[in-house]
């Protein structure tokens, strides 16, 4: 065992701080708390006043050392220090906020402060990869009504480093509520986005991607049916794409397609017509239609899009994890207050190629 408790553990931060946001609550009087999710939160029991005096400390102004310098040279109190430290380190709830280190304080904008600190709950990844990884990315974003804008604005102030907004035709009064504004009425819907973005994020980057630069993601918004003519080219180049749209008052988000390896567009019609022989008549209808879109029902569709989104843009870019919308499309219904799962398996007879490779990893 290590007798010079002066010397940290190396996986401790330089200038530990507890994640921005956790609470930290005295329970009893030799009891604390640490968030109040049960998933994530930690109960030290058995805690002295110095260590509980120690935690209003941990804001990342201090090193390790300067902490426990704080016990001078009583050794079992340094001891102590050390191992709670190593605790919190353990469980996720320490970062380091060291400027040296391109830690979070120097790289994660402050309107993403919560973003980050719940990533880094759920991955145990440092804080200040979120912001970084999110900056890198391009998302294209595609539709005409109250989806797409509000998509687009959310995937910019999410801290996404590129988003390619397009819509055509002109505002409608229909579409406003979600990023387009009143004034905006009978203006281009391109330019009313791309102006909504901006005043979401002032200094975000919008326009269409260079040709070398391939999107990471794309979300084709506000269609029952979206056009083949939108699909071939994502399909043709292997870029993953998410579908979110609503229908009668529910907001519809996913399935994720990723070419090749997951159910398509086309897999869902056939699913659709094995149990309807009329689909793809209605489809036809449907084809390049807006639904109306209710406007609590188009936030809760957005935001959930989002976050499967930006879910997908971290396995994208890190291979870790599955996203949740893999084969599956979630339908939500905040009036009813529900929340259902629908799956969309590879369907044998599409020539996606899915469902080869579905069995080929069984």
């Amino acid at each position: 065992m290590d007798e010079t408790p002066e010397q940290p553990a190396p996986e401790l931060p330089r200038r530990p701080r507890v994640l921005p946001g956790l609470a930290v609550l005295r329970r009893t009087e030799h009891e604390v708390q640490i968030g109040i999710d049960p998933r994530h939160g930690v109960l030290i029991d058995g805690i002295s006043e110095d260590l509980i005096a120690l935690l209003p400390a941990l804001d990342g102004q201090a090193t390790v050392p300067e902490l426990l310098d704080r016990f001078g040279t009583d050794e079992r109190a340094r001891r102590a220090a050390t191992a709670m430290l190593t605790s919190l380190a353990d469980a996720g709830l320490l970062d380091d906020a060291s400027p040296a280190d391109g830690g979070a304080a120097a790289h994660t904008p402050a309107r993403l402060s919560a973003d980050a600190t719940a990533w880094a709950l759920r991955t145990g990844n440092p804080r200040r990869r979120l912001a970084a990884g999110r900056r890198q990315a391009a998302v294209v974003v595609r539709g005409e009504g109250r989806l797409g804008v509000a998509i687009a604005c959310l995937l910019a102030a999410a801290g996404v480093g590129w988003v390619d907004f397009g819509a055509v035709g002109k505002v409608r009064a229909e579409d406003t509520g979600t990023g387009y504004l009143d004034t905006d009425v009978d203006m281009p819907r391109q330019e009313a986005g791309v102006a909504a973005i901006h005043r979401s994020v002032c200094d975000a980057r919008t326009g269409p991607l260079p040709p070398a630069r391939k999107p990471d993601l794309a979300v084709l918004t506000d269609l029952v049916v979206p056009s083949p003519s939108m699909i071939a080219p994502l399909h043709a180049e292997g870029v993953p794409y998410m579908l979110v749209r609503m229908r009668d008052g529910t907001g519809v988000v996913g399935p994720l397609i990723v070419p090749g390896r997951t159910s398509c567009p086309h897999c869902m019609d056939l699913q659709r017509a094995d149990l309807d022989p009329a689909w793809p008549a209605l489809a036809l209808q449907l084809a390049g239609r807006l639904q109306p879109a209710e406007l609590a029902a188009t936030h809760a569709a957005a935001g959930l899009a989002v976050a499967q989104a930006l879910q997908t843009l971290d396995w994208w870019l890190t291979g870790e994890g599955v996203p949740a919308l893999w084969n599956t499309s979630v339908e939500i219904d905040p009036v009813a207050a529900t929340m259902t799962n629908r799956p969309w398996d590879p369907h044998p007879d599409c020539r996606c190629g899915a469902a080869r490779a579905e069995e080929a990893s069984v």
